[in-house]
């Protein structure tokens, strides 16, 4: 007999998570759960994930220990069940805010990330399946397993040189399969998809190369030109609005500024000269930035073209507008705390970057590693950058996340600050 939903969350403390569940279903999939356990606990089959995701050796053998700690346990088990079952097997899938509720089962010793790193692994057999029935080679394949590595990592950087990985990482990984285009292609990561959002569309003029990106949302901007989300909204500021105008002859609208920040000047495109290359309709390539390794100018401009290939060839009827991002790794507040000859200064001034509904400490985790509450004063500073953030936090700094587009027919002349010259400075005046 399984163990009952209560019994189970009390026994691992796990309250904050319980509430995510209907006992109904947690009885349901318990019922499904193969004797005497997941076939995927088997050491052949989580040892070929690890290694086809390149997890270093020490990984490994926290694996072995670890997998003697959970068929001991019937609740550790069943919750281990319950979450594999959702990520890879039912169809309501994990969410990010349910990865962020999870808890750290401190209990099983120093090892207790690594029952959230044999969870992930389960993605890998899931994702080699979904890759060999679209064709992808393995190549492709082995590259963005990668991503477990980079998670991998991420934990050890964070935990005292502890193996696992982050539960809150979790929920991502659901996005290399159940019908995921995301691939790691050289140095980055692209997904094929619909730009869906309102924050901007794009033209072109076709007489000068010109290109500009209107704001075409209903959102609210600062003095500053950037955008708060509704949650980080500050009394003390003096927000205006942005109303896009477009008939069959012109659009009236207020531009982006390339390095990110919406300016107060309304400005008129006549359509007869002034081509739209993408709004929310829009195939797009979103791209992704997984941790570790270069991010030169050269690295970055050889993945953008191999990406360009990859899709060209395996995805040949779809006409792609841009590459996208909506990150922190964007943030116009990096330029104010890495030094200007910093690979991501460097990158994001490389693309046209645009204000995003956001707060005001966005990414914050990637640096260090928190739990929940951010303190700057208690947050480690073991690195330049760790210290740098702190110290630009601390004094009242904030860290946004921010758009960025490359258009697709540019992809091969990425360079440095490429879109500064081509924005229309002439229509402001």
């Amino acid at each position: 007999m399984f163990p009952s939903l209560n019994q189970c969350f009390l026994e691992l403390k796990a309250e904050s998570f319980v509430k995510h569940i209907q006992e109904e279903d947690w009885n349901r999939i318990q019922s499904l759960m193969p004797f005497p356990f997941p076939s995927f606990i088997a050491k052949s089959e989580y040892s070929a994930a690890a290694e086809f995701a390149a997890i270093p050796e020490e990984g490994m053998k926290a694996l072995d220990r670890y997998v003697h700690i959970l068929v001991s346990n019937k609740n550790l088990l069943a919750f281990f069940w319950y979450l594999y079952w959702k990520m890879y097997l039912g169809t309501e899938r994990l969410t990010a805010e349910q990865g962020f509720d999870l808890p750290d089962l401190d209990f099983s010793g120093e090892d207790s990330g690594v029952f959230y790193l044999l969870l992930a692994l389960g993605m890998i057999p899931e994702m080699r399946a979904w890759h060999h029935k679209l064709g992808i080679p393995e190549e492709i394949t082995r590259n963005t397993a990668l991503e477990l590595q980079a998670f991998f990592g991420n934990y050890k950087r964070g935990s005292n040189g502890r193996c696992g990985l982050y539960a809150s990482q979790l929920s991502w990984l659901q996005s290399y399969i159940h019908g995921g285009l995301l691939f790691r292609i050289g140095r980055l990561e692209f997904r094929l998809k619909r730009y869906e959002r309102d924050d901007i569309t794009v033209f072109r003029n076709q007489e000068t190369s010109q290109v500009v990106a209107l704001a075409s949302s209903a959102n609210l901007f600062t003095s500053e030109g950037f955008c708060d989300a509704p949650s980080a909204r500050h009394a003390d500021e003096n927000y205006w609005p942005a109303p896009y105008y477009e008939d069959e002859n012109f659009v009236k609208a207020f531009p982006a500024h390339p390095s990110g920040k919406l300016l107060r000047k309304q400005i008129c495109l006549d359509k007869c000269v002034w081509k739209k290359l993408m709004d929310k309709t829009s195939w797009i390539l979103d791209m992704h930035i997984p941790a570790g390794g270069g991010m030169s100018e050269e690295i970055c401009r050889n993945s953008f073209v191999e990406a360009q290939n990859f899709f060209a060839k395996y995805f040949p009827n779809v006409k792609i507008a841009a590459v996208n991002c909506f990150s922190w790794i964007f943030s116009p507040d990096l330029d104010l705390i890495l030094p200007p000859d910093a690979n991501l200064v460097k990158f994001a001034n490389s693309c046209y970057r645009y204000p995003v509904a956001s707060g005001k400490m966005e990414g914050i985790w990637f640096f260090f590693f928190f739990k929940r509450v951010f303190d700057p004063l208690t947050v480690p500073r073991d690195t330049s950058l760790q210290k740098a953030v702190a110290e630009h936090l601390e004094k009242g700094g904030s860290l946004r996340s921010s758009g960025m587009f490359f258009l697709y027919d540019d992809m091969k002349n990425f360079a440095g600050r490429f879109y500064y010259p081509k924005f229309p400075e002439n229509l402001l005046v």
